[in-house]
């Protein structure tokens, strides 16, 4: 056992170990803060509820979680709430500009020649690098609605082109039909498993090859930072969510993933 022992030491004098430092992208910090908070609240409001006393294990993990959260609040400092004030103040003079020229957002497309039933993506995300980016059309069948970081610049570019963590080349697909019973919309997630591609819709994650059908109003999460919602114009109000914004639908991700 000794020889054994001395044997394993020296193989492990073999190992080296190459140091390197994490980087956050610039969404990240405010996700991770999100997401840590709304934990740590579905924790303490679900051991309220049952009356149950705190254990000494899942208390030190709701100190760690809330130590983290305030570590990342205090790296990001005031630059991206200074950033998401910005973007919400140009899509507020962007809102109004439209008003005052009497132009609603579903008019928007005949600018572009596109018409005014089109269904779109409507852009829904906190994150300022979407800055001025309403909205995506979907082209119909036999056209098909490619989401991906792919520009227009490579061999196979997409229509809904963006860039961060968790979308591939080519993260998905979106397939709009119209025929007699309407318009049908589907999504496929195109992108393998080693690619590592995010996609979400209404809080549910899509695996490699997997399709869901969408509907007016649905949310859909391409990456961790883009939340889009489906806009068919023509269909009914009361359909759509009125409070998709991007706190609600990390709140609809959190439940699932808590209840799956």
């Amino acid at each position: 056992e000794s020889l054994s022992t001395l044997r394993f030491a020296e193989s492990v004098k073999l190992v080296k170990t190459k140091p390197r430092v994490t980087e956050l992208a610039p969404e990240e910090p405010a996700q991770m803060m999100r997401t840590l908070a709304s934990e740590i609240n579905l924790l303490q409001n679900a051991l309220v509820e049952e009356g149950t006393l705190l254990p000494s294990e899942l208390s030190r993990k709701i100190e760690a979680s809330q130590s983290l959260a305030k570590s990342l609040s205090a790296q990001t400092g005031g630059e991206w709430a200074e950033a998401v004030e910005q973007t919400k103040a140009l899509e507020d003079a962007q809102r109004k500009l439209l008003e005052e020229r009497c132009l609603p957002m579903y008019e928007v497309g005949q600018l572009a020649g596109v018409g005014t039933g089109t269904p779109y993506l409507l852009n829904i995300s906190d994150d300022p690098s979407l800055s001025g980016c309403l909205l995506y059309f979907l082209r119909p069948a036999p056209e098909v609605t490619t989401v991906g970081r792919a520009g227009p610049h490579s061999i196979a570019p997409n229509n809904v082109v963006i860039e961060g963590l968790g979308i591939p080349a080519r993260l998905a697909e979106i397939h709009f039909h119209e025929g007699e019973r309407g318009k049908t919309f589907q999504i496929f997630k195109t992108s393998g498993e080693s690619e590592r591609g995010r996609l979400l819709v209404n809080g549910r994650p899509l695996g490699s090859g997997e399709s869901s059908p969408l509907s007016h109003g649905n949310r859909i999460i391409f990456g961790w930072a883009f939340c889009f919602r489906l806009v068919v114009p023509g269909s009914a109000v009361g359909d759509i969510c009125e409070e998709a914004c991007f706190e609600n639908i990390s709140r609809e991700v959190l439940q699932y993933s808590t209840t799956s």
